[in-house]
């Protein structure tokens, strides 16, 4: 009786299917018992699993909000700087400043190279056809 119940706990084990451990653990009430823990393991391995796909969507989805602001500023500040580079230009054109002082003036006030700050110049300073 003995090697048929370890025979029985065996196959218990080793079955491929829910219906294949039904049909071991029928009758036994140790090896129902059993059955139902590894059901509701398996119920709580899914549920951890669902739970953690979530976890990550929303830790994309933080990330993607967050990386889009940051995006967002970086072209906010990159649209401020441009208007900043445009008034002062005009500003001092209007004030009859000579594109050497105007140029110098970028590279101070913009930290830019002189070659950077001659492309503005040329940019706003120069009519648009």
């Amino acid at each position: 009786a003995k090697k048929q119940s370890l025979y029985r706990w065996a196959k218990l084990i080793a079955a491929n299917t829910w219906e294949e451990m039904e049909i071991e653990s029928e009758g036994n009430q140790y090896m129902e018992r059993a059955m139902d823990e590894m059901i509701k393991m398996s119920q709580d391995e899914i549920e951890r699993y669902l739970y953690l796909r979530e976890e990550m969507a929303e830790s994309d989805r933080v990330s993607q909000l967050a990386s889009a602001k940051y995006l967002g500023r970086e072209e906010g500040r990159e649209e401020g700087r441009e208007e900043g580079v445009r008034a002062l230009i005009l500003d001092n054109l209007e004030e009859k400043k000579t594109e050497e002082q105007i140029v110098s003036k970028l590279m101070r006030r913009f930290s830019m190279s002189m070659e950077e700050a001659k492309k503005y110049f040329c940019k706003y300073a120069i009519p648009q056809k």
